[in-house]
């Protein structure tokens, strides 16, 4: 009789991002990635109770999940009943969810004790789960957090979860995450940045990048039908490959991107100790990735990014066609990307919210069978759910037409004639926001469209005729670009109901522009 334990980690997203202060969130990564990490569940002991477990019995360690396979009751128990305390108070706020199942490896209904084991874990997360640090009214609070305080530092109270992400910066400095980023990331830690004005470009703003792979959980259904003849080690071997393939092929992606383009503030750190990286992973499990960085740099990182996601995935996953004959991952993975724009003090949980919802709207266009990317700068003061928003603020909606100014998503591969590709928008953005071009005239057009179509195309004819007539303006190359991106010209900016100038003078006020 053999068991299979699995745990899934909740309010990773709140325990991370609740906070605007980037030590707090590096700490918290920090602490994420240790609870998953084969170091820790190999190190797990509790005063006089130590368990051991056998790194090949951990069948998935990543992305917040955890399966293992137990091969005696005695330790089962004892796991099952120490490491959800263990965690949760190590990590206030922190909920762990747990099921264990038991099975004969001889068996053949193994992936159906899988589907058991999944369904309990989804019934564990609906029970109510009673925080730590519950609120008494004797209790004197955190004054940032309103949580109770648990500690004093320089005049300031910190609650019992802050306190443990400064304690988890102290010792190890976001370790385990900068080792996924490869030598560079371990090497060069101390000169990365742990300030969030230093993150920020000249005009205040900063990035948040979530990205996250597209089908996997079809792709995990058709895995599932191709090994239901194959005996119990294999599909837990089969399983267990895909999990470290999917790591690998993310944590490769994110360092050959940070490298590239990072490439010279990696050498400016070397060379001048007071500069720091402004660069900075929260999360990369599985793959699913979060990374807060200077928005100068974070359409490039994630375009990078997702390029070699791809590529990486059809690499690594080609040992699991070959192994299994699992056909259905010859041609690797794609993944979506929401890059949220916002300024460095902004409340971070709003920002991060957003990049997941750009995440899931790109997914929902490409129909997740596309790489591609959206962004937004956000402006507001808060912000509750993206589809509302582009409903009240993003429609250009007259008497006589709507316009749609969300002209995304970029698509970062010519596949299926998807359009419109990132790179023939970038193409666009440089033109259109060259230093000889009228760009304000581009603004006073989309004021126009709001009051008089008929006005706002007299706009357009005068800046043609304006481009035409100034010798430093090369409208030939402005004319191909705007046909490539969708059969656009200076004089018809509005291609099926959207026009692209909102997203191109996004970027003009986020990264600088004029």
């Amino acid at each position: 009789m053999a068991y299979l334990y699995g745990a899934s980690i909740q309010g990773i997203q709140g325990f991370i991002f609740e906070t605007n202060k980037l030590k707090e969130i590096v700490g918290a990564s920090d602490i994420i990635e240790g609870i998953c990490s084969l170091e820790f569940l190999n190190k797990f002991c509790r005063d006089d109770t130590c368990i051991k477990i056998d790194v090949n019995n951990v069948l998935r360690n990543a992305g917040g999940n955890i399966r293992i396979k137990f091969d005696d009751e005695t330790t089962a128990k004892k796991f099952t009943r120490e490491f959800p305390k263990m965690i949760m108070q190590g990590a206030y706020g922190i909920v762990i969810s747990q099921a264990i199942i038991t099975y004969n490896d001889d068996d053949n209904n193994y992936l159906d004790k899988v589907d058991e084991l999944e369904q309990k874990l989804k019934a564990a997360r609906n029970k109510m789960n009673y925080p730590l640090d519950a609120k008494l009214a004797l209790v004197k609070q955190a004054p940032r957090t309103g949580k109770p305080a648990f500690e004093k530092k320089v005049k300031e109270f910190y609650d019992k979860a802050s306190w443990q992400k400064l304690g988890s910066d102290a010792s190890g400095w976001l370790e385990m995450l900068l080792d996924k980023m490869g030598q560079k990331g371990r090497k060069y830690s101390n000169n990365f940045t742990r300030d969030m004005n230093e993150m920020s470009n000249n005009k205040n703003k900063i990035a948040i990048i979530h990205a996250d792979g597209n089908k996997m959980g079809l792709m995990l259904q058709k895995m599932k039908k191709s090994l239901v003849s194959t005996s119990t080690k294999d599909i837990q071997n089969a399983y267990k490959d895909l999990s470290s393939q999917i790591v690998s092929a993310t944590n490769s992606a994110v360092q050959q991107a940070f490298e590239e383009i990072f490439e010279e503030e990696i050498n400016t750190s070397l060379t001048d100790s007071a500069f720091k990286i402004p660069f900075r992973p929260t999360i990369i499990g599985g793959d699913d990735v979060t990374v807060i960085c200077n928005a100068d740099k974070a359409l490039s990182f994630t375009k990078r990014y997702l390029e070699l996601f791809e590529k990486n995935t059809k690499d690594e996953l080609s040992k699991l066609v070959k192994n299994y004959s699992l056909d259905d991952f010859k041609k690797g993975l794609t993944a979506c990307a929401g890059i949220a724009y916002c300024n460095e003090k902004f409340p971070f949980h709003y920002a991060v919210d957003v990049a997941e919802a750009l995440c899931v709207r790109a997914k929902e266009a490409s129909k997740r069978e596309a790489s591609c990317l959206l962004f937004h700068n956000i402006q507001g003061s808060a912000f509750i759910n993206f589809d509302q928003y582009i409903s009240n603020e993003l429609i250009i909606d007259n008497e006589k037409t709507a316009t749609h100014l969300v002209y995304g998503p970029y698509y970062i591969r010519k596949k299926d004639n998807r359009k419109p590709l990132l790179s023939d928008f970038l193409k666009a953005y440089d033109a259109l926001t060259h230093e000889s071009f009228p760009t304000a005239r581009l603004r006073e057009w989309l004021s126009q469209l709001h009051h008089s179509p008929e006005l706002a195309q007299h706009y357009l004819d005068r800046l043609d005729f304006i481009a035409r007539e100034d010798s430093n303006i090369d409208t030939v190359v402005i004319s191909e670009t705007l046909e490539k991106l969708g059969n656009l010209s200076l004089t018809s900016l509005i291609s099926n109901g959207r026009t692209p100038i909102h997203d191109i003078l996004q970027l003009t006020s986020v990264q600088g522009g004029k």
